[in-house]
């Protein structure tokens, strides 16, 4: 997933993956997408309401907008 392009359900572009790292169970254990955009980094979470598509052709995923919050 490192170095896909990241955009919100809309197609507006959030950046691209940089790093996947893993909240520690405490906080949930699941893993973050951290995606180095024009507005900073983003940690987005790796989970199935967030993550809407992985598209490997297309060199992208696609994210549900809420995402966006998570910084």
């Amino acid at each position: 997933m490192i170095g896909l392009s990241v955009e919100d359900s809309e197609g507006r572009p959030l950046g691209e993956v940089i790093r996947l790292e893993e909240t520690a169970p405490e906080l949930g254990g699941n893993d973050n997408l951290v995606v180095r955009g024009e507005e900073g980094e983003l940690m987005i979470p790796a989970l199935e309401p967030v993550v809407k598509q992985v598209d490997l052709k297309a060199g992208k995923i696609i994210v549900d907008p809420a995402a966006r919050l998570l910084k």
